[in-house]
């Protein structure tokens, strides 16, 4: 009987990574196809009023929002089934950072301040990495870091170097996480207890955490409260 309720429960848990993964496959395209049609409306269309643009851009945004939802959740479904490509080469850091913050630059709307190593051999210094990987993380954590700053403040990307390592802190100015919980911020599902409400489904920081560790990295957070988070990703180099 012991072993029959084992199998049962191996079953149903590969089903269910089988059904969370085909629904989020299946739905990024639909998803895809309606926030580019809303876009185009928007750029395009001259003869709506400020209240129809406003509630197009709604729209949009909430469709960027589960499009971004279920490709996490298409990640965790196939790390959890083995089938997560990672592919790391070695890449220059300066570019892959220069790049992310010339994308953040164009949502954001607060300041974006980039630092470089002064030393322009550091400034050359390569890490072992998935190039779209590690701009989705990045690009996941000052998003974050965003959601949870107040208006105005900058957010901080700042490349760092160690023995061995290669490190990236994206420092903000927010709420900050209590400490008690800093070890459950990259747990599924988790969401600090002062975060506001409709902020998130706490699976960011937790793929943040899956890519990383794919890329033979590590990432640690120091926060204070009412002073802001710094989230470190540190690469082999």
């Amino acid at each position: 009987t012991y072993n029959s309720l084992l199998e049962r429960l191996a079953q149903s848990w590969s089903q269910q990574r089988q059904f969370v993964s085909a629904v989020s496959h299946e739905l990024r395209t639909p998803l895809t196809i309606v926030q580019g049609y809303l876009h185009r409306t928007i750029k395009r269309a001259n003869n709506l009023s400020p209240e129809q643009v406003k509630g197009l851009q709604t729209a949009e945004e909430e469709s960027i929002r589960m499009r971004r939802l279920l490709d996490d959740l298409l990640d965790l479904s196939r790390s959890d089934s083995g089938k997560l490509a990672i592919a790391n080469e070695p890449v220059r850091l300066t570019d892959q950072l220069e790049q992310v913050a010339d994308l953040a630059r164009n949502t954001l709307n607060r300041p974006l301040l980039l630092e470089l190593p002064d030393d322009p051999r550091a400034r050359d210094a390569m890490a072992h990495a998935d190039p779209p990987r590690l701009r989705q993380v990045l690009l996941d954590l000052i998003e974050n870091a965003d959601k949870y700053s107040p208006e105005n403040t900058p957010i901080r990307l700042v490349l760092r170097h160690a023995t061995d390592a290669s490190l990236v802190d994206v420092i903000d100015q927010g709420i900050g996480i209590p400490e008690q919980e800093l070890d459950q911020v990259f747990q599924r599902f988790q969401r600090a207890s002062n975060a506001p409400a409709k902020t998130g489904s706490g699976l960011g920081l937790s793929v943040v955490k899956l890519l990383v560790e794919g890329m033979g990295g590590s990432i640690e957070v120091h926060s204070r409260l009412g002073e802001g988070s710094c989230f470190t990703v540190i690469l082999p180099s």
